[in-house]
């Protein structure tokens, strides 16, 4: 019976007291559980200390999750502003020449409808007319060589005076942007 006793009130107890506190901490509040009276220095003391080491290092971790996403949630709304306020045409291609994304300066230059709002998918090539093939070979040559490839097209339907679009090809993983 004493031995029951000892394992209750030393054991059980103390670890029953150890997981409920464990139970009720909230993840970021900066809580810790409190070793149960009279086992700082035992083993279960020690569970205590372990577990208080590991949630200070779960609130690190998420305090550094945080800041790396409010980063890059702050450089993604930068890219957005430079890249629809840009006087010049960006987007990204798929490595078939297909326009994933552009920029509203594009979509007036080449009559493209905005982005997102385009029924249908466009090819570059289509739409810079009968240059494709040479848009194939910079494509390709962007991509094999991995870097920039450049050529200079004259836009269709331009009437007498022509219009020229000077094309900067850069290579980024599973697309290409202009």
């Amino acid at each position: 019976l004493s031995v029951a006793w000892v394992v209750l009130n030393v054991v059980t107890r103390p670890v029953k007291k150890l997981s409920d506190d464990l139970h009720r901490l909230q993840v970021g509040s900066g809580e810790l559980v409190v070793p149960p009276d009279g086992h700082q220095g035992d083993e279960i003391g020690r569970l205590a200390e372990d577990i208080n080491s590991l949630m200070l290092q779960m609130d690190g971790l998420l305090a550094t999750e945080r800041e790396m996403r409010a980063r890059r949630e702050e450089s993604e709304r930068n890219y957005r502003l430079l890249f629809e306020s840009a006087q010049t045409g960006i987007c990204t291609l798929d490595g078939d020449g297909i326009l994933r994304d552009w920029n509203p300066w594009l979509s007036r230059t080449l009559g493209l409808p905005a982005p997102g709002e385009a029924a249908r998918p466009y090819a570059l090539g289509e739409v810079l007319g009968d240059n494709s093939s040479i848009l194939d070979a910079l494509m390709v040559r962007a991509l094999a060589d991995q870097r920039a490839a450049t050529a200079d097209f004259e836009l269709p339907g331009t009437g007498s005076s022509s219009q020229w679009l000077h094309l900067v090809l850069n290579p980024m993983p599973g697309n290409l942007m202009q």
